[in-house]
C-alpha cells in the first residue's frame, strides 16, 4: 500500500532522511517538520518551484498523522517558505532562499551589536533562572504549607492586632521587631529542638533579602 502512494508522486530524496524525535519532552511534531524543510530548503536540497509530497504521501513516509503535515504545511505557507496551488499542491516558494539569507543576515547584525551591560541585580536575577526546582526538604526557601495555618483564628489574631494602637508605626529594628522575634525563637524551641534567643533571629522582608 506504501509504495503504491509513493507511485503516484515523485518523491524528492531528501524527505527520506527526515527524522522526527518523538520523545515526551520533545517540540511538537509539526514544527520539527517545517523546521527539517526549511533546512532543507536553506541548504540547498529543495530549490525554487520543487514541489512538496502531499500531506497524505509525507505521513505516510514519515510515519505521521496528516494533521502533523498539515499543520507544519500551513506554518510553512504563513512564513513564506512555501506556497500552494489549489489541486496541484505545494511548492517552495522564489523567495525562501531570500527569507533565508534576510533571516542570516539579521542574524550576523545581532550579533555585531554591542550589548548594554546589565545591572548587576538584573544578572542575578537571569542566572536564578537557570536553577532546577527546589525539592520539598527541611527549612527549604519553599512556598508556606497552608494545611498548617491556623486559618479562622489567625484571620482573627491579624483583625485584632489590626485595629489595635500599637505604637511602632515608624521604622523598627534592622533584624526585626524584638518581641516578635522572642516569638519566633520560642517557637522554633517547641516544634524544632533549635535552642536559640530572639537576638539570633533576624527577620526580612522576604526570600531576596534572606539571599544577601
Amino acid at each position: 500500500m506504501l509504495t503504491q502512494i509513493f507511485m503516484t508522486q515523485a518523491i524528492n530524496p531528501c524527505f527520506q532522511i527526515i527524522r522526527i524525535n518523538k520523545e515526551k519532552e520533545s517540540p511538537p511534531a509539526y514544527y520539527q517538520l517545517s523546521k527539517k524543510i526549511e533546512n532543507l530548503i536553506s541548504e540547498g536540497f529543495l530549490k525554487s518551484g520543487d514541489e512538496l509530497p502531499s500531506s497524505r504521501v509525507l505521513s505516510a513516509m514519515l510515519n505521521l498523522s496528516r494533521t502533523t503535515v498539515t499543520q507544519a504545511y500551513k506554518r510553512l505557507l504563513e512564513e513564506g517558505w512555501i506556497f500552494s496551488e489549489k489541486g496541484q499542491g505545494c511548492f517552495v516558494s522564489e523567495c525562501a532562499i531570500d527569507l533565508d539569507l534576510h533571516k542570516s543576515s539579521i542574524a550576523t547584525l545581532s550579533n555585531n551589536i554591542k550589548k548594554p551591560k546589565l545591572p548587576v541585580k538584573t544578572e542575578i536575577a537571569k542566572q536564578a533562572l537557570q536553577f532546577p526546582v527546589q525539592k520539598e526538604v527541611p527549612f527549604a526557601l519553599i512556598a508556606p504549607d497552608m494545611e498548617s495555618l491556623p486559618g479562622k483564628d489567625w484571620t482573627t489574631i491579624v483583625g485584632r492586632v489590626s485595629k489595635s494602637p500599637w505604637m511602632h508605626n515608624a521604622y523598627a529594628e534592622p533584624g526585626g521587631y524584638r518581641p516578635f522575634k522572642k516569638v519566633i525563637a520560642d517557637l522554633l524551641r517547641r516544634s524544632r529542638g533549635i535552642n536559640c534567643s530572639g537576638s539570633q533571629v533576624i527577620i526580612t522582608s522576604g526570600v531576596q533579602e534572606d539571599l544577601y
